[in-house]
């Protein structure tokens, strides 16, 4: 949400200091790694400035405002990188679609850029972000094992680890079973928000 977001902000406002923060965030959030985000992290947030916990997980039931700060840092680790690319991607879109004929027939009726974009641009525009976030959630799995390491946060990920660590082959089985499930089933609602979006889409 906040990757398209910045994306649309950034188009409304070309050549802007938002229009260059969101290159900006495009281009480093692509190239950083999770695992190395999340180390930059628990470096200057936890180690150096002491802000935020380094380690462990708080439930939501027994202090929200704990829960808050032990889950800050590793959802910014793992959601970066998806929403770098989808920064990317979005305003990639969204150029493209501003160069096609009805944009400019939008703008030859005196409509504004902020009327075009929200009534003609994000309809088209969204379609390849939403094939971006459905691969990117298949990535989020593999991501999630190396960021609850990194955190001893006992999830899916840490389950895994600690699976291959104790040899108990039938539990990593498991985990993976139930991460496969999760895929396929974001990948079959990938498709179906694409034949909503766009209803000349048909699968037989």
């Amino acid at each position: 949400m906040f990757g398209t977001t910045l994306a649309i902000v950034s188009m409304m406002k070309p050549g802007s200091w938002i229009d260059e923060f969101a290159r900006l965030v495009s281009t480093m959030g692509t190239a950083i790694p999770n695992f190395l985000l999340a180390m930059l992290l628990l470096a200057v947030f936890s180690l150096s400035l002491g802000w935020l916990p380094a380690t462990g997980f708080i439930s939501l039931f027994d202090d929200p405002i704990g829960f808050v700060r032990s889950v800050l840092l590793p959802s910014i680790a793992l959601g970066a990188v998806g929403m770098a690319q989808i920064t990317r991607h979005m305003r990639s879109a969204l150029i493209e679609v501003f160069e096609s004929d009805y944009i400019r027939t939008a703008f030859s009726k005196g409509l504004s850029v902020r009327q075009t974009i929200f009534h003609h641009g994000i309809r088209n525009a969204i379609l390849p972000v939403v094939t971006t976030v459905g691969i990117l959630y298949g990535n989020l799995m593999g991501a999630t094992v190396v960021v609850e390491t990194i955190f001893s946060i006992p999830g899916i990920g840490q389950l895994a680890v600690d699976s291959i660590m104790q040899r108990d082959f039938a539990m990593l089985q498991g985990v993976v079973l139930v991460m496969v499930v999760i895929i396929i089933v974001i990948n079959f609602t990938t498709d179906i928000i694409y034949s909503l979006l766009d209803p000349r889409i048909k699968y037989e």
